[in-house]
């Protein structure tokens, strides 16, 4: 396993663990720094991405 899906792994549990707005201030910078040291795993990086939106979104469901 290479030290960027060994990264990858750790932050999506720290996505999955997110339950308030405050949590995701540090995912989102997570993210980035992870966009920065690892600059050709774009792929990795937009599913890290895809993975806090889809959370952001089932923590703040508006129902009706």
């Amino acid at each position: 396993m290479t030290e960027a899906q060994t990264i990858y792994n750790w932050l999506t549990g720290i996505i999955d663990s997110s339950t308030n707005d405050f949590h995701f201030e540090g995912v989102d910078n997570l993210i980035e720094l992870f966009k920065l040291k690892f600059p050709n795993d774009q792929k990795l990086y937009d599913l890290l991405k895809q993975l806090r939106q889809g959370k952001w979104n089932s923590i703040h469901v508006i129902l009706t």
